[in-house]
């Protein structure tokens, strides 16, 4: 599935290539310009190619996920609800909060000591490139994500880092992190989001969906008196005008469906399943849709409550 790359909004350190007044090129040839002077020239832009060529290579993932290629992997991976992991990524450092308050939904000055919230970060387009859950310690803030987003997150957020004193520190998460009981699974933890109506993103999905349609505002996911974050101005905008005809909906009857299956009203294809555990699904769907005989594959859905 293709998802949006915004290419233009990677904000990078690049270099000027020297003050060098520039001349017409008409005057080029009436003026005496040294041997030097033109070698200089050549090696400023050299020096200066090179360097953002590198910075460019360096910023991006190693290889891009080919959901074509390779769906029939990651759709197995889904239904192994045993090996279903998080990752958690440690955020330390003396502009932990102000760095993680500029980048996330959820006002992260608020979560107290010890205390979990879910939040999202999104792209400058206000699509949410993955969820999260937050924790908050005495050193910086803990996040939660699907262990397949882990590594391009991290990239990305390093990417934003620029001159900001913060670190990241990423390693596989276990039950006990999250306060979880002995013998109780992450499989056991993602059923009890799915039944709060907390959606996850993996790799099929990441940058398809604005935190509106994921609900996030109705699961206290987003702050909208915070101040701005990467994506805000879409998502206030959305918030303010009331303008969300898709919306995260939970529902039963989706046994043997997977991340990015499609949902159908009659022969149209009209919602999206977003995460799946045992019988039930989340999905984004079409509000006025929602309770109107959707199925997926002929197999009819029913509707099913949130907490929110």
């Amino acid at each position: 599935m293709k998802s949006e790359v915004d290419t233009p909004t990677v904000f990078l350190p690049v270099p000027e290539p020297g003050r060098i007044r520039p001349f017409p090129t008409t005057d080029f040839f009436r003026r005496r310009v040294s041997v030097g002077s033109i070698l200089d020239l050549v090696l400023r832009s050299l020096v200066c190619d090179f360097f953002v060529r590198f910075m460019h290579r360096e910023s991006m993932p190693d290889k891009t996920w080919d959901f074509r290629q390779d769906s029939h992997k990651h759709r197995d991976f889904i239904h192994m609800q045993t090996d279903w992991a998080l990752t958690r990524i440690a955020v330390t450092g003396d502009d932990a909060t102000v760095f993680l308050q500029g980048q996330l939904t959820c006002d992260v000055e608020t979560i107290a000591d010890g205390e979990f919230a879910p939040g999202a970060w999104c792209n400058p387009k206000g699509r949410v490139i993955v969820v999260l859950r937050v924790e908050k310690r005495d050193d910086g803030f803990n996040l939660y994500l699907p262990a397949n987003m882990a590594e391009s997150v991290e990239k990305r957020l390093t990417m934003y880092r620029l001159r900001s004193k913060v670190d990241f520190e990423s390693r596989p998460a276990s039950p006990g992190d999250l306060g979880l009981a002995g013998g109780t699974t992450f499989s056991d933890w993602l059923a009890g989001s799915l039944a709060a109506g907390i959606a996850w993103i993996d790799n099929e999905l990441t940058e398809q969906f604005t935190p509106h349609m994921l609900s996030l505002d109705l699961a206290g996911g987003v702050s909208f008196d915070k101040g701005c974050y990467t994506g805000q101005e879409v998502v206030a905008r959305t918030h303010y005008r009331g303008s969300s005809r898709r919306r995260l909906k939970r529902f039963s009857g989706a046994a043997g469906a997977a991340p990015g299956t499609r949902i159908q009203l009659g022969d149209r294809d009209v919602g999206t399943v977003v995460n799946v555990a045992t019988d039930e699904c989340l999905a984004v769907v079409p509000v006025d849709d929602a309770n109107a005989g959707l199925s997926i594959d002929g197999k009819a859905l029913a509707l099913l409550e949130l907490p929110y």
